[in-house]
């Protein structure tokens, strides 16, 4: 497939016009979703923490907050809901935003198109294809799901299930060491599976690790594309967003909102630059009550690799610090392993696996698992 080039498409100014509403309207609920999140926080604590996450507040100003949250002493941080309002608007104006239609092109917050996903060039009904960017796909005589597209741990829940919001720490070079001379790619998402053992409808999104620039890009496939929708620079033609820093905490999110039928990403954290950095996507697909009901969500750690033969392709260890499910009716539980399934059909294991088995550890390895290490460790194996 030829590379995307944004400049050969353009939005007509009723088209942008009406995206840029759209997105106007999009940013604004999602103002109101972290508000109304903010507000559910029993504890001062946790309101500080929380607004530690998605704002450019000091480690001072935090510090003070502390201390006299309820006297309000600092104006920019007081705890009224129209200065948090402010907070969150101001980190949603400074966002890199975009959706989707369902012609697959990419809007920015401007309504100009920036990308391409080709929604056809990989039907999520076949189950034989192979990517180095969906290690989900291939069912083979080893029962595991997508073993010949790498090594990973992947953790996915029961139905019931239409968001998973995790907090990590991106691991540092000596953490996440790619044998990219062999082909393959290091990832860190988040997905949600519809009806997934039938070969139904998905979305994944997260992190790919870049060795040779030192980062990890914001990533999301939808439809179970092997592309990414968020511009990728040279690639798309249009910038990219800087990638974001190893070593630090980022929150990723991903979400079907039944109210309005769209998917939603969004992941922030800080990028190479030391700047904090939020990135929202999202895009409207209807799903029928059947679908709705057989819709499982899942947290993947993974290293990616065509034709993977059960050898050395590096090692990968991930800290997360905090992972929430939100079920359908909109409760939010933190991961435990209970709530996982293998969705075993048949001889196949459609869900949670790890593969190769001996190469993945995990700390704690079941329970509450929310806050997790996750190893995947290949280098014991044969080159």
């Amino acid at each position: 497939m030829l590379p995307f080039n944004a400049n050969a498409v353009e939005s007509s100014v009723f088209e942008k016009t009406a995206i840029q509403q759209e997105i106007e309207q999009a940013l604004q609920e999602q103002v109101n979703y972290h508000v109304k999140e903010y507000e559910q926080l029993s504890t001062d604590e946790e309101r500080v923490e929380y607004l530690e996450k998605f704002s450019d507040l000091d480690d001072v100003n935090k510090a003070a907050v502390t201390d006299s949250f309820s006297t309000q002493v600092l104006e920019e941080v007081a705890p009224t809901e129209v200065q948090v309002t402010d907070i969150f608007e101001d980190t949603l104006d400074k966002a890199y935003v975009y959706t989707m239609d369902e012609q697959g092109n990419v809007y920015d917050r401007n309504g100009d198109v920036v990308n391409h996903i080709d929604l056809n060039a990989t039907s999520p009904n076949q189950v034989d294809v192979l990517n180095t960017q969906n290690i989900a796909d291939a069912v083979t005589a080893n029962k595991v799901l997508g073993n010949n597209s790498g090594a990973f741990s992947r953790q996915t829940t029961r139905a019931g299930y239409k968001g998973i919001s995790t907090t990590l720490v991106l691991p540092l070079s000596q953490n996440f060491q790619v044998e990219t001379e062999k082909g393959t790619t290091g990832y860190i998402y988040n997905g949600i599976d519809v009806n997934p053992t039938s070969g139904g409808y998905k979305v994944e999104a997260g992190f790919q690790y870049s060795k040779m620039r030192s980062g990890y890009s914001a990533m999301i496939h939808p439809e179970g594309s092997n592309q990414t929708a968020i511009p990728t620079g040279p690639t798309t033609g249009t910038p990219a967003p800087p990638l974001y820093k190893p070593g630090t905490s980022v929150v990723s999110n991903l979400l079907y909102d039944t109210s309005s039928q769209q998917f939603k990403h969004f992941v922030n954290g800080t990028n190479v630059n030391g700047l904090k950095q939020y990135i929202y996507f999202f895009s409207k697909k209807s799903l029928s009550a059947s679908e709705l009901s057989n819709m499982h969500v899942k947290r993947v750690v993974a290293l990616a690799k065509d034709d993977y033969r059960q050898n050395n392709i590096g090692r990968v260890s991930v800290q997360y610090t905090a992972s929430t499910l939100t079920n359908a009716s909109g409760t939010q539980v933190a991961l435990n392993s209970v709530h996982l399934d293998q969705l075993l059909k048949g001889t196949n294991i459609y869900g949670t696996s790890d593969w190769p088995n001996h190469a993945v550890t995990k700390s704690p390895a079941s329970g509450s698992i929310a806050s997790q290490l996750i190893t995947v460790n290949t280098t014991s194996l044969p080159n």
